[in-house]
């Protein structure tokens, strides 16, 4: 047998052609007496002996000479033996180096929240069937090793104590499934990666810049704990003088509530990037003054199994232990007949059957041993990156902007677990604290727990009451101020779900004193399991939390709040690709066969229509440009009813405008319309052009809209 030094851990599968021949050795002609020692004890002992007749002394030197050439040949055989074992050892040895070399896995472990969540589909059925097909050649690989390790077995029997020979196939076994466990998370890793490709964000994070916070928000790399302390500071300044409750200072403008993020910086993101009715992203608005934003707390813990346990992971683990498991089955189906031909021994009392099959299902749960703090180590690792880095971001914002951007307290803003511990996926609060304390210090925990005791418990207007969940009991303005830890716990742990209707007057009695008397109140914390919200005591509390999702709340003080439109899912907005071949069955759909259309009109020239397609290929609407007399580029517009109050009739005109490179369009909207007129003179680039005597006779508005300057 030859071992490949070029592979780690891997034995040659290629076989000598000629080594059974070459390595038999015939027992036959050494006397009982001389087996076991050495050739030249033999040589030594076996004297010369003369006989009367010539011929028999001629066949006792022929006789001894041919032991002789027995017993060098069997210790010939030894010495290579020898030799495969102490490669054997090395190759070992390399085997756990590559274990060692699991700290490059830290970026597949990053990235397990990508989209194809671990628990959205079958554990069993991980890999995809082309990584099936990869992963059934190396599972050949090894079952050619252990082929290996059998014949090599087969011919060391009775050179060396059974034991050792079962240790050292246990040990080159278990190095064979180490390296296929990395091999599949190799794959793992690859698949990921494509679906998630890794930032390397290059800071500082700048809170006035979306570009920065988006790269910031991929990045799959922790910062510095300097880094993290800026951001802290930076908060604790912003946050000095804030009580229980916070008023929020402009209560005419817009006010978006994001629910519970549990470190989804993605989510964040994409409400700053979210374009409303105005066409104007909120991060714009933000910075602009126009607009509020209000998270109800729980930045940190992901909420998701893979996040925190590997056991997602040692699913495909458990595959490699059946392989291995089933493989060393063989060697032990492989001995029984042989070793009990040889040694006429049962299989039952043979110690080498016995040792095997007592590693039979051990040997690959010593790799997973081994893999699997390493894992941990790394997911959590992964974890307080993406924690720690959405609450820098939160950090940053509320810095950057004090008077409008307000994180309220959640339970999971707990890390030195003063008000309740919490364990849901592992001992998350234990295990951040434990992770804050090993690598960054007890200064810093004391920093970020000052942080934490530094934030409001309320943000509210006149119309909005804002919290992370709403208490069981009456408290006075007074004691939310104080935040005693009474109040604290009631205002972030308390579970509303079974409330009955006696409940409504303690609602109502912390909004009157609070201030808040005719107030929406929106909560977060438990999760809700069917639609957008849970609705309780009349519309006048409002639960919005999906770990899946990401959904948020919009208040308008100019406007009634309307559930059914105020709070949606933003991976429900829909995103326009492109203008399609004009249908008209699908406008006849929407607007009847009754429906008005400038095509066939006289008086209308120029007319160009089209149905508005989104990135899913799905129909949004109709938009169309035709002229007149008297305008041009006036704009027909329908947007499909599955899809209103996403502002998407904004993102309409700029569409046309852009396709058919139109310097402007002309709206007309009916003056009974009021919604759709408040939302039209909201949109930046928009004029009114229309006098009293056209809007008297036509009882119509009309506008001018230009794309508004990037």
């Amino acid at each position: 047998m030859t071992i490949d030094n070029n592979l780690t851990g891997g034995i040659n599968t290629k076989k000598k052609q000629s080594s059974k021949k070459t390595d038999e050795i015939d027992m036959d002609k050494i006397p009982p007496q001389y087996r076991g020692l050495s050739s030249e004890v033999v040589d030594m002992l076996w004297s010369k002996q003369i006989f009367v007749d010539p011929e028999k002394t001629k066949a006792e030197a022929q006789r001894k000479k041919e032991a002789l050439e027995e017993i060098r040949r069997f210790e010939a055989i030894e010495a290579r033996a020898q030799e495969d074992l102490i490669a054997v050892r090395g190759e070992i040895n390399l085997a756990k180096k590559d274990i060692g070399h699991l700290g490059r896995l830290s970026s597949l472990l990053a990235s397990l929240n990508g989209a194809s969540d671990f628990t959205k589909i079958d554990h069993e059925l991980i890999f995809i069937l082309s990584d099936s097909k990869q992963i059934d050649i190396e599972v050949q690989d090894i079952r050619l090793v252990v082929d290996n390790i059998s014949a090599w077995l087969k011919e060391s029997i009775g050179r060396y104590d059974s034991e050792i020979l079962a240790e050292e196939a246990i040990k080159h076994t278990i190095s064979q499934a180490k390296k296929i466990a990395l091999q599949r998370l190799g794959i793992v890793k690859q698949k990921e990666a494509e679906k998630s490709p890794e930032v390397k964000f290059v800071g500082p994070l700048d809170a006035q810049n979306i570009d920065s916070l988006k790269s910031f928000s991929k990045s799959q790399e922790l910062e510095t704990q300097t880094s993290y302390e800026e951001s802290l500071d930076k908060a604790i300044e912003a946050l000095k003088d804030t009580k229980g409750i916070v008023e929020i200072k402009n209560e005419n403008i817009p006010t978006i509530v994001i629910s519970d993020l549990h470190a989804r910086r993605d989510f964040l993101i994409n409400v700053l990037e979210n374009k409303g009715k105005a066409g104007v992203s909120n991060f714009d608005l933000l910075k602009q003054g126009k607009i509020n934003i209000v998270c109800v707390g729980d930045g940190m813990h992901s909420e998701k199994m893979e996040s925190w346990n590997s056991e997602p992971i040692k699913y495909s683990l458990n595959e490699i232990r059946k392989e291995v498991s089933d493989e060393i089955k063989i060697l032990v189906n492989t001995y029984q007949n042989s070793l009990e031909q040889t040694s006429g021994k049962s299989y039952e009392s043979m110690e080498l059957i016995d040792i095997l099959r007592a590693h039979k299902s051990a040997g690959a749960q010593v790799a997973w041993n081994e893999l699997k703090p390493r894992l941990e180590k790394h997911i959590m690792t992964s974890e307080m990156n993406k924690s720690l880095g959405m609450m820098k971001m939160i950090m940053e914002l509320k810095g950057e902007f004090p008077d409008s951007f307000h994180y309220t307290r959640g339970n999971h803003d707990d890390i030195n677990e003063r008000i309740k511990k919490f364990a849901k996926y592992a001992n998350e609060s234990n295990d951040v604290k434990e992770w804050i304390v090993d690598n960054f210090g007890e200064g810093f925990l004391a920093k970020y727990t000052q942080f934490e005791d530094s934030l409001p418990l309320v943000v509210k207007s006149k119309n909005l009451v804002v919290s992370h969940t709403v208490p069981g009991e009456v408290f006075t303005k007074e004691a939310i101020n104080q935040r005693d830890s009474q109040v604290v716990e009631a205002l972030t742990w308390t579970d509303n779900r079974d409330w009955k209707a006696d409940r409504e007057a303690v609602i109502l009695e912390n909004l009157k004193n609070i201030g808040a008397e005719d107030a929406v109140w929106i909560i977060g914390h438990r999760p809700v399991d069917k639609g957008n919200f849970r609705e309780q005591f009349g519309g006048r509390l409002f639960q919005v939390n999906n770990d899946k999702e990401q959904i948020i709340s919009i208040i308008d003080p100019q406007e009634k709040f309307d559930p059914s439109k105020n709070i949606y899912n933003l991976s429900e907005i829909k995103k326009i690709e492109k203008l399609g071949d004009f249908d008209m069955e699908y406008f006849k759909e929407l607007e009847g066969d009754d429906g008005w259309i400038a095509i066939g009109m006289d008086n209308c020239s120029n007319q160009q229509y089209f149905t508005v397609l989104s990135l899913e290929g799905e129909k949004l609407g109709i938009i169309g440009v035709y002229d007149t007399e008297d305008d041009k580029n006036i704009s027909h517009l329908v947007v499909d009813p599955k899809f209103r109050g996403q502002g998407l009739a904004a993102k309409f005109y700029n569409q046309i405008i852009k396709e058919l490179g139109l310097p402007f369009t002309t709206l007309t909207i009916n003056l009974n319309n009021q919604p759709s007129l408040k939302a039209t003179e909201k949109m930046p680039g928009i004029k009114r052009v229309s006098d009293e005597a056209y809007e008297k006779e036509f009882k119509k508005a009309k506008f001018v809209y230009e794309l508004p300057e990037a």
